[in-house]
């Protein structure tokens, strides 16, 4: 009898399971047009080159970027005296077209997320921002037991781009057990206004998922993203390239970037073949430019000593070139890389030797500097 029972509740538990990791939404979702799309591109280029800001903590990392509808850029990320520690905070900053950063602000510490949503909180990691037209959602991964991959999400919004935040709440993407969710890269947005935000497991496995979001800022479902080989992946960069195709590009452990296609709005994913760009086990950014050039952002085989930035005329081709090298200095870091259009401009920022974060304009550098090393093929 005990062996019956036994095997009822592993089944339970078998299906809790598929069913966490499934979670689909089921409902058609097509992707907003980027080129008329208000929530992420600015009205006006900014003129500054670069910005390196400096907050006042002994360690800063993870930044995170999106452009405001004046053209001005937000910035946020984490700060304290390393990584995962008690005093971690997530700061922001807003640079206007000229380059100058507003004093740093404070947008949340580990007591006002406890207090807040009445959890224990053990210590805080990854920001996101998203902008939906004029609202700033902030995604902040928050870890009460463990190490990451014991992580859960919470999020707030701002309706004053920053300066002011809702009180922050705990979201459940997953039915079981609720841990193991951390997000990187930044939301894309959906015809209908919701919103779709690229998020990755490190419980039970490590791999990438979609979530969808309403116009509310409801969470509606999520889907996993594979890869080839059906692979460990995380930290996935969604670039949609029509309102029904979209490609994932995922940081994996074997030093290569993951790919990952949807020809349906995001409700499904293949795996592609890796990309031909070595990685060593690092966070990526990537974006389409108005001239459906693909770009991503990341570190080569060096390590995170060296930041490039790659383009791609047409991935069907495979063509990836090496365009730019935002940095190189072997023995410090440049690493965790956000894009973000504004008009016509692309900008990345970065952590920069874990002290500063550094904002560039990489249409300056792409149009002033040739291909580097030729052709890379998918």
């Amino acid at each position: 009898m005990l062996k019956n029972v036994f095997i009822r509740v592993l089944a339970l538990f078998v299906v809790l399971i598929v069913g966490a990791l499934r979670g689909e939404w089921g409902s058609a979702v097509f992707f907003a047009d980027e080129s008329s799309d208000g929530s992420r591109i600015g009205d006006a280029a900014s003129s500054f080159d670069e910005v390196l800001i400096t907050p006042p903590t002994e360690s800063c990392h993870c930044s995170t970027l999106v452009s405001l509808p004046d053209g001005n850029l937000f910035v946020a990320w984490y700060g304290g005296s390393r990584e995962g520690a008690k005093d971690v905070e997530i700061y922001s900053s807003t640079i206007d077209k000229s380059g100058n950063a507003s004093p740093i602000r404070s947008i949340l510490n580990r007591s006002t997320l406890e207090r807040q949503t009445g959890r224990y909180i053990r210590k805080l990691g990854n920001p996101v921002i998203y902008r939906q037209g004029n609202r700033l959602w902030l995604f902040v991964v928050s870890v009460s037991c463990g190490g990451w991959s014991g992580s859960s999400l919470n999020y707030a919004y701002s309706d004053d781009y920053g300066k002011s935040w809702s009180t922050f709440k705990h979201l459940r993407t997953n039915p079981l057990f609720n841990m193991g969710t951390l997000v990187r890269c930044p939301a894309v947005p959906l015809q209908d206004g919701g919103f779709i935000l690229p998020a990755y497991r490190e419980l039970l496995g490590k791999f990438s998922v979609a979530i969808c979001f309403d116009f509310e800022g409801n969470m509606v479902g999520r889907v996993k993203i594979p890869i080839e080989g059906n692979r460990s992946s995380i930290q996935p960069c969604v670039v949609p390239l029509g309102t029904e195709r979209a490609l994932s590009f995922s940081r994996t452990p074997n030093r290569k970037i993951g790919a990952s296609e949807s020809n349906d709005g995001g409700l499904s994913w293949r795996a592609l073949p890796d990309l031909p760009l070595d990685n060593p086990d690092s966070s990526v950014a990537a974006l389409k430019t108005n001239q459906d050039q693909l770009v991503v952002v990341g570190n080569p085989r060096e390590g995170r000593g060296r930041l490039l930035v790659w383009t791609n005329d047409s991935f069907e081709e495979g063509r990836w070139q090496e365009r730019v090298e935002l940095e190189n200095s072997i023995g410090d870091e440049f690493s965790y890389p956000s894009v973000c259009k504004v008009g016509v401009d692309y900008y990345v920022s970065y952590t920069y030797k874990r002290r500063g974060i550094k904002i560039v304009n990489m249409s300056r550098k792409l149009d002033s500097m040739d291909v580097q090393d030729g052709d890379l093929k998918n």
